[in-house]
């Protein structure tokens, strides 16, 4: 037979027989499968087999309430050699000229229509599953295409065409469409027995015309659109969402917006607010809330969708490409315009949102129209655009070919026309009144008479540099996170600081030099961080509303060449690599020091020094911490110190890092060690005496370590006497648990980009910074005014007059006499009595006054 002969055999890899044993199916389902089989066998689809393959089977239940068979051939699918389509892609109904009579016809079962080759039928066999095993398995094989084959829909598309080949032949002059099971018929004037014909030889390869799906009359449904007279466009989904929406659903939405667009003027700027959104979810199930202006851009699409914009072709007339310039990003179409008649849009193209480049030329994307636009008239017509319009007056085209090798290549090989004049039709209105010109401000040879500036830039910042009246001046830009930012922000800086006056650039970073040659009249992707998509559009705006040319170079950096740009370039280099001391930006980049030390430090205000704080990326980020522990402190340096051992996994093996801190001044030191054993804490104990000095008093908690007797005799041999905490207190030691917060967070603050450093050298030195920012540039309250930890710590103490005050101790009633108040705290007040001195809770302090009438018992309590 015909069917027989046509079948085209499968290829196979290497491989053993696959079985995949048939999972239980519930009692309803399984009445359904063996009600399915039993039709398919009665069909011939299926027969009985013994193969040595079987793979599951199992019944979903449709919309109609009935039942389908779903065979799960993934196992198969791995062992069998893929065919690859043999038409990728459907084709265009506009394409069928107005005019033409249509018919449309659907295949009936077309893939249990097609025969497999009988060597490959034992492939396709299951089992039937019985219940509880009471008698043996009936098991079936496949003697047509199985739907999910990986080869199934390639093997539709050969037997269907060979099917048509007889009806083609017989009826050259009609136009065959056919896309799977879909036949679409179209002529000038259908022939009468062009049905019957079509029937016959369908039926000679075993295939069957549905006849409730013959469509004879218009409006026709073909593959997706309605075909109308002159027009056909998609079959239009809904584009009313909910708010907030999925982040699946939206995703589903624009996927067939962008389906839609072949077919529509959509323009990348429309779709842009509905593309960000997407940035906003990463789980399918996450909520996205449309803003106002993303319920907008769904308005006006569907205002789109209901209106024309494309039709059918007409007979005998050559296309030609028309490229369009959005505000954001260029289009075309693909057109004819026939002799006195208004002009047929066939064809929208769009290139992707997205582009793989963070900067995209606009002669670069026309290019990239151009040769998306040739390649689809070739495969629409069989012949290349007559004309290209560009959006582009002579003068600039011609500039553009001269300078740009990818539109040079993209009409390599065109003899039609280059046009400068869009359509004027009514559809393109819209866009082709956006004057298009590329920016000749950039200068391709150094500017006589102009300005020259040098740009530089460190992982910290940016400099521009430049030569007025015989001396040098420099501006700096804000803190930047990489050098190559920096460099873009001092080039930003640079055309910000001199926007009415010719520039010569020099940079030495190559990248820089391209993108501030090519961003003026570029797409710039917005697929990228933010921060930096600032720049990007910044510098771009900036370049945009310049009215006066400016050439930028590129020059090597730390060449020992003569000449004013070598030295230019050094001066900025220098500049740029300032010492710390000479600027809160990198010095704050280096140590990290809070608001009040740089303010103290560089004498500015201490609003400016909290915004080079805030605009730290490693600063900014972290969140305002309580401040220091309340439980009774020293009265003096080095009267008492707390001690306790934390844990910093960036320095293993010497992850247990010691920390003291002096209840008084808060000085801070701390030593990193592989253990927390007596001699650990004896090692560290003797450092900090070599730095702090010898404390009278010591608190720790009940570690091993601190309650050993070696301990105990270390401590009595320095004079030192050792207390402990509260057992299982966590207040008892707050002061230095706040410490290791302090110190842990200073550390992650300061780590470099090259990462850990590996030996205890580096470490140690990383330590150590981080305690020179803590202790000598950090402040804190001194009493009157703030100061450094060491400032606190070593300063000679000043006696002045201490004031009066009254007390009483629980569960006493009685106020004491007048006595001098030492320091005053967050819920404790110490005062000097003739026994020494007392902590009291501050709500037991009164005021004592002069006047003797006055009674204490109705004083006022100082403010804390």
């Amino acid at each position: 037979m015909a069917a027989a002969s046509t079948a085209l055999a499968l290829s196979w890899k290497p491989h053993s027989p696959v079985w995949v044993e048939q999972w239980p199916l519930p009692a309803e389902k399984l009445a359904a499968l063996n009600a399915l089989v039993q039709e398919q066998c009665t069909a011939r689809h299926l027969k009985p087999t013994t193969s040595p393959y079987n793979t599951p089977v199992f019944v979903i239940k449709k919309k109609s309430e009935k039942w389908r068979l779903l065979h799960d051939l993934r196992a198969i699918n791995k062992i069998l050699e893929p065919m690859g389509p043999l038409q990728c892609g459907s084709p265009n109904p506009n394409l069928i000229p107005q005019g033409f009579q249509l018919a449309v016809i659907d295949l009936k079962d077309c893939f249990f229509s097609i025969p497999l080759q009988d060597q490959d039928k034992k492939y396709f066999a299951f089992t039937v599953p019985v219940l509880n095993n009471s008698c043996p398995t009936q098991r079936y094989q496949w003697t047509v295409l199985p739907q999910g084959m990986l080869n199934s829909p390639t093997l539709c598309q050969h037997y269907v065409n060979t099917a048509l080949t007889p009806f083609r032949q017989k009826f050259p002059s009609l136009l065959v469409y056919h896309y799977m099971d879909d036949i679409l018929v179209a002529a000038p004037v259908l022939p009468r027995e062009w049905l019957s014909q079509l029937t016959s030889s369908l039926q000679d390869y075993g295939l069957q015309i549905a006849p409730e799906k013959v469509q004879l009359h218009k409006p026709f449904q073909y593959l997706g659109h309605k075909l109308h007279a002159t027009y056909s466009v998609p079959i239009l989904p809904s584009l009313h969402l909910p708010n907030p929406v999925t982040y699946v659903v939206l995703q589903q939405l624009l996927g067939a917006i962008n389906w839609l667009r072949p077919y529509y003027q959509i323009t990348t700027q429309t779709l842009r607010p509905l593309f960000m959104a997407l940035t906003q979810g990463k789980h399918p199930s996450d909520l996205i809330t449309l803003s106002t202006k993303q319920l907008a851009v769904l308005t006006a699409l569907n205002q789109l969708l209901a209106q024309r914009w494309v039709d059918r072709a007409c007979k005998n007339v050559p296309p030609k490409l028309i490229c369009l310039c959005d505000t954001l990003q260029p289009c075309a179409i693909v057109a004819q315009e026939p002799a006195a008649a208004p002009l047929h849009i066939l064809k929208w193209l769009y290139l992707p949102h997205s582009s793989p480049k963070t900067l995209s030329p606009l002669e670069l994307i026309i290019a990239q129209l151009i040769t998306k636009g040739r390649h689809r008239c070739r495969a629409l017509f069989a012949l290349d655009p007559v004309e290209i319009v560009l959006p582009l007056p002579l003068r600039s085209t011609e500039s553009a070919l001269a300078f740009s090798n990818a539109l040079q290549l993209a009409l390599a090989g065109f003899v039609g026309s280059l046009s400068y004049h869009t359509s004027k039709n009514p559809r393109l209105h819209a866009i082709r009144h956006i004057p298009t010109v590329f920016h000749n401000l950039c200068q391709h040879t150094p500017i006589a008479d102009a300005l020259t500036v040098f740009t530089d830039g460190c992982p910290t910042r940016g400099v521009v540099s430049w030569r007025s009246d015989a001396q040098w001046h420099s501006k700096f830009t804000t803190p930047q996170t990489s050098p190559q930012r920096a460099e873009l922000a001092a080039l930003c800086l640079a055309f910000s600081h001199f926007p009415d006056i010719p520039l010569n650039v020099i940079t030495d970073s190559l990248y820089v030099a391209n993108v501030g040659t090519a961003i003026a009249e570029s797409y710039v992707t917005p697929l990228m961080e933010r921060s930096l998509l600032a720049l990007f559009l910044t510098l771009q705006q900036l370049l945009r509303a310049r009215t006066h040319p400016f050439f930028i170079a590129h020059i090597r950096s730390h060449l020992p060449l003569p000449g004013t740009l070598s030295k230019g370039n050094a001066y900025a280099d220098a500049q740029v690599r300032i010492s710390w001391v000479h600027s809160p930006t990198s010095s704050h980049a280096f140590h990290h020091q809070n608001a009040k030390a740089l303010a103290r430090q560089f004498s500015i205000p201490l609003d400016e020094a909290k915004a080079v704080v805030q605009q730290c990326p490693h600063c900014s980020s972290l969140h305002s911490y309580p401040p220091t522990g309340v439980n009774p402190r020293g009265l003096g340096a080095n009267q008492l110190w707390q001690m306790n051992v934390t844990r910093f996994p960036p320095f293993s093996p010497w992850n247990f890092l010691h920390v003291t801190v002096d209840t008084y001044s808060g000085y801070l030191w701390a030593t990193p060690h592989k253990g927390e054993r007596v001699r650990h804490v004896i090692n560290h104990f003797v450092r900090c005496f070599s730095v702090m000095g010898i404390p009278a008093k010591l608190k720790t908690d009940n570690g091993p370590a601190y309650c050993s007797q070696q301990f105990a005799a270390f401590c009595s041999r320095w004079g030192v006497v050792h207390t402990f905490g509260i057992p299982y207190n966590s207040q008892g030691q707050a002061i230095v648990e706040r410490a290791n917060r302090t110190l842990k967070t200073a550390l992650l603050q300061q780590k470099t980009k090259e990462g850990i450093p590996p030996t205890l050298p580096d470490k140690e030195e990383w330590l150590a910074h981080v305690l020179y920012t803590i202790n000598h540039l950090n402040l804190v309250f001194g009493g009157t005014h703030y100061v450094s930890r060491l400032q606190k710590h070593f300063r000679c103490k000043e006696e002045l007059p201490a004031p009066k005050v009254t007390y009483r101790q629980l569960p006493g009633t009685t106020w004491s006499a007048p006595v001098p108040l030492i320091t005053w705290g967050r819920g404790y007040a110490a005062v000097s009595t003739p026994q020494g001195p007392v902590w009291v809770p501050a709500r037991y302090i009164r005021p004592w006054k002069e006047d003797p009438t006055s009674d204490p018992q109705h004083g006022v309590a100082p403010g804390p």
